[in-house]
């Protein structure tokens, strides 16, 4: 047997074993990032964007934890309660109509 064929063995092991720990502090950053995407949408202005890159991170890891629903559903709301207020700003400041006007503008 030659000594190749003796430490290949071994190595696969190794590179297995090493890329599950990989894997497993990914998950751990990803749910942590989660964490930070719950606090980031607490905020008075958080920032969506991130929110949404973070939260598809955690997704495409294959994280299915009870964190990453809360995320995407705080996530909806905070997007939801944006539009609101958007609309709520452009009704604000459309002058009343005037008799007469055309109905156009």
């Amino acid at each position: 047997m030659s000594w190749e064929a003796m430490i290949k063995p071994v190595l696969d092991l190794l590179y297995v074993l090493m890329g599950r720990a990989q894997g497993a502090t990914a998950r751990r950053k990803a749910e942590a990032e989660l964490r930070e995407v719950v606090r980031d949408l607490l905020k008075e202005s958080p920032n969506l964007t991130r929110a949404e890159f973070r939260i598809a991170v955690a997704r495409a890891l294959g994280i299915t934890s009870e964190d990453l629903a809360e995320a995407a559903r705080m996530l909806r709301q905070v997007k939801a309660y944006e539009a609101r207020k958007k609309r709520a700003a452009r009704t604000e400041k459309r002058p009343p109509k005037k008799k007469g006007e055309p109905q156009g503008k």
